[in-house]
């Protein structure tokens, strides 16, 4: 576990800047991590007008009150690949994860799609109702009206999405220094289980 918690941490540490590669490469063994791997070809992002992503849960903490029921206490916005491959391919994006989890991804200097999703149901410490709340918002979606703004220029749809691929793709910046950060603390918190 150390020899591969150091190796990852290492990596973490030294990574580079990539440029994105038009479609997906394929290794027979990955001897480093490339972040412009896409997990789809490049075609179902650009046959698609955006991404829904359910993320990783960390562990939100609930303690129980007198009635045995759970109360929400704290919890930890788990960022993966799975929502940074939508801003890799330039995809406006919404995500059911932990509570709060777009505020996190505010934190890491990247913006959200408010303009396009109601992101109120992020707030909500239930994570059924915030589930339910997400489905009706999804409901709501107007398809034309995304594609219209993703391939707008001037849209702040089209903005934000420069913005957060700028952000993911420059590695010297504050966002990669507090993703390391977290990832590594990630790393330390796996290794003492």
């Amino acid at each position: 576990r150390t020899r591969i918690k150091n190796r990852a941490i290492d990596m973490l540490t030294t990574a580079q800047d990539y440029t994105l590669d038009e479609d997906i490469q394929l290794l027979p063994e990955f001897p480093e991590i490339n972040s412009s791997l896409r997990a789809l070809p490049k075609y179902v992002y650009d046959d698609t007008a955006l991404s829904f992503v359910i993320e990783s849960f960390s562990g939100s903490v609930f303690n129980a009150d007198n009635k045995d029921d759970g109360v929400f206490k704290d919890h930890q916005a788990f960022i993966s690949e799975k929502t940074l491959y939508p801003l890799m391919n330039g995809h406006p994006w919404i995500t059911f994860g932990e509570h709060g989890f777009h505020n996190t991804m505010e934190y890491f200097g990247f913006h959200v799609h408010d303009e396009l999703f109601d992101l109120s149901f992020d707030s909500n410490h239930n994570a059924l109702l915030r589930l339910n709340q997400l489905t009706e918002n999804i409901k709501e979606i107007d398809i034309k009206k995304v594609k219209e703004q993703t391939a707008n220029y001037q849209s702040e749809t089209h903005k934000k999405i420069r913005h957060n691929k700028y952000q993911l793709f420059n590695k010297n910046s504050m966002l990669w220094k507090k993703l390391r950060n977290q990832f590594i603390r990630y790393l330390e918190e796996i290794k003492q289980l």
